[in-house]
């Protein structure tokens, strides 16, 4: 049997990993996100929580769980935003990794040890891996899966169409590519437009480093009435924000690859703000989006929505609709037939869970943009070294 001795030295030979948990009033998550990464099957961890100026419990409950498990430590500023403290975390870790989870979060078990294990068979050259990620309710209770990504190499075109990472719990990435591309970029809380911080970093670290996936789900991504994301507005701008820093890097990038990207993210936003019942929120934005890419209103899928759309925002069509749901519901009870008015009715989803019947088209226009831009972004990049002489990154892709 091994000596306490032997088993220390075998740890110390893994490399340390760092999870970095920002905190802002998260007294109701903090210590089930804290525990998921306690409870992890890679024991050389660190814990940093920064805590964001929290006004609830945040800090005491971070102090009695770090006096149970000495990887905790706990990092205070005023608050500064999500990027700040991020970087507080970052700038004070000591792992050759980081692993960004937001306070909500919670990680699989053996989320660190998969991503891990996925960086260590690759070179240096991977700056980022990334797994999939299920979503839960404010209970904890799962309620859908996000997407199957398998983007990896090179990136950096499918990246700027869409994120699809997902959310900034889902990754881990290399700290010396973070010494490279920059930390988390705090100018998006001073223009009051956080959102897109994740995704302006994964930007930058893909202009430069190869990506690597997780073919599993590992993360838990939680969706409550106040997170980020639902401040639709709010993150139009975070993203218009993200575009403009991209555009100033590269400005080879062509003004309708920028568009494209601007116009899905449009739809995005407004299929969020559909499913919480903001329905005029979720007709503005889905009109915003034709606009940056005019296809869509030659589209009949689209029009239909808008129109759909632009009805249920009006009050008495509103009261109409669900007045005729009720019906139609306590019908089908009486005659013993299932609720076939159900939106959500597994017979109106295609095997990926999408609806079928309604988004059909649209997945097909979307497929065709995501193609178009990989495109032209492979091109364009092409062009733009080869007149400059310099060396492109992920040239050995």
């Amino acid at each position: 049997m091994r000596n306490a001795n032997q088993q220390k030295h075998e740890i110390n030979e893994y490399p340390l990993v760092s999870a970095i948990i920002p905190a802002f009033n998260a007294q109701y998550y903090i210590e089930t996100t804290v525990q998921s990464i306690c409870g992890q099957s890679y024991s050389n961890i660190e814990i940093i929580v920064v805590d964001d100026g929290s006004t609830d419990e945040t800090t005491s409950i971070i102090e009695q769980l770090s006096k149970k498990d000495k990887r905790i430590r706990l990092c205070r500023q005023a608050n500064q935003g999500l990027a700040s403290a991020r970087n507080l975390g970052i700038r004070h870790s000591k792992g050759d990794f980081i692993a960004p989870v937001d306070a909500d979060d919670v990680c699989y078990p053996t989320k660190i040890e998969n991503l891990l294990g996925c960086m260590a068979k690759t070179d240096k050259q991977v700056g980022l891996a990334y797994s999939w990620s299920t979503r839960i309710d404010e209970k904890g209770n799962i309620i859908g899966k996000g997407r199957q990504s398998q983007e990896k190499g090179d990136v950096f075109g499918a990246l700027l169409f869409t994120n699809f990472i997902g959310n900034g719990s889902a990754c881990m990435i290399r700290k010396s590519c973070l010494d490279n591309v920059g930390l988390y970029d705090t100018a998006f809380f001073e223009h009051d437009a956080q959102g897109c911080e994740d995704w302006d970093l994964y930007m930058r670290i893909a202009e430069k480093f190869k990506f690597e996936v997780v073919n599993d789900y590992l993360t838990m991504y939680r969706k409550t009435a106040t997170g980020m994301s639902n401040n639709y507005f709010n993150m139009e701008k975070s993203k218009r924000l993200a575009l403009q820093k991209l555009k100033t890097r590269n400005p080879w990038i062509p003004d309708r690859v920028i568009c494209l990207s601007n116009a899905y993210y449009l739809i995005w936003l407004s299929n969020i703000a559909l499913q919480n019942e903001c329905f005029f929120d979720s007709y503005k934005l889905y009109l915003k989006a034709g606009n940056f890419d005019p296809a869509l209103f030659s589209d009949k899928t689209y029009l239909v929505f808008l129109m759909k759309r632009l009805l249920k925002s009006i009050r008495p069509v509103r009261a109409l609709h669900s007045r005729y749901n009720r019906a139609v519901v306590q019908s089908n009870q009486c005659n013993h037939r299932p609720n076939t008015s159900n939106r959500y009715s597994l017979k109106k989803l295609d095997p990926n869970g999408r609806r079928a019947n309604h988004h059909t088209s649209y997945f097909h226009l979307w497929g065709k943009r995501y193609e178009e831009v990989i495109k032209v972004v492979e091109k364009e990049r092409e062009k733009h070294f080869a007149s400059t002489e310099i060396i492109p990154p992920n040239t050995h892709l």
